[in-house]
């Protein structure tokens, strides 16, 4: 049985192509079967003892982590979890794309929370609803608005940091260039803060229309990882 750990839009192609093989993908939440259609989806989130379960059970064979290129506590439990089963760990990873010049780069949520809370103006903050809490003490009297999944989750989490209404948006990616530049003015907008999500994440259509009204960018940077390409692992399945 492979292990194929979802997060991405790549998961639901790789698994349209493991006809006759045997599988089960893993999801955080219920929208994220819903994207997958269920096929075979076990939903919830997993610490490192609830995967070790998991593989047991389902007498896992492989691992292959399509999770997102940001959930690094996923991928290093899958990582150990194959090492302690001794099975093969495929990781593929949407590559980055080259950042403008100029703008604030952080390696760490902390460094960049730390930096934005001397900041003033309007911030459109499309990180996830992962870390609301951490950025809303350091709102003050500015307006952060932040940009989310459309999911019960996101808007519970949201709300429940009193974030108003009027400074959620929520909606299903990826943006356009045309919706990222109506989103700003309309909002008027001084800082974009954002994470380097590759090309199907739409970082690219964020930064350009931030460049062209002049937001400044607060860019959550990630550092490279050793990643195979969708084909390569594919064909390593093949193998087994």
């Amino acid at each position: 049985m492979i292990w194929v750990i979802g997060g991405t839009t790549e998961a639901r192609d790789f698994i349209d192509r493991l006809e006759g093989i045997e599988y089960v993908v893993s999801v955080a939440t219920e929208e994220g079967r819903e994207f997958l259609k269920g096929k075979n989806v076990f939903v919830g989130r997993m610490n490192f003892h609830e995967m070790e379960k998991f593989c047991l059970k389902k007498k896992i064979s492989a691992i292959v982590d399509l999770s997102h290129p940001y959930a690094r506590i996923v991928s290093e439990n899958a990582k150990a979890i194959s090492v302690e089963f001794k099975i093969p760990y495929f990781r593929y990873e949407r590559p980055m794309l080259e950042s403008p010049k100029g703008i604030d780069s952080f390696n760490r949520l902390e460094e960049m929370i730390f930096y934005m809370k001397d900041l003033e103006g309007v911030f459109l903050i499309t990180l996830g609803s992962k870390n609301i809490k951490e950025l809303v003490k350091v709102r003050g009297d500015n307006r952060f608005i932040f940009r989310v999944l459309p999911t019960e989750e996101s808007i519970r989490s949201l709300r429940e940091n009193e974030v108003e209404m009027k400074d959620i948006i929520a909606s299903l990616g990826p943006f356009s260039y045309e919706q990222n530049l109506l989103t700003m003015k309309e909002n008027r907008v001084d800082y974009l803060v954002t994470k380097n999500s590759g090309d199907k994440g739409g970082y690219e259509e964020k930064i350009r229309a931030a460049e062209n009204l002049g937001v400044k960018i607060l860019l959550l940077d990630r550092a490279p990882v050793e990643s195979l390409s969708l084909e390569e692992i594919f064909e390593k399945i093949k193998e087994m």
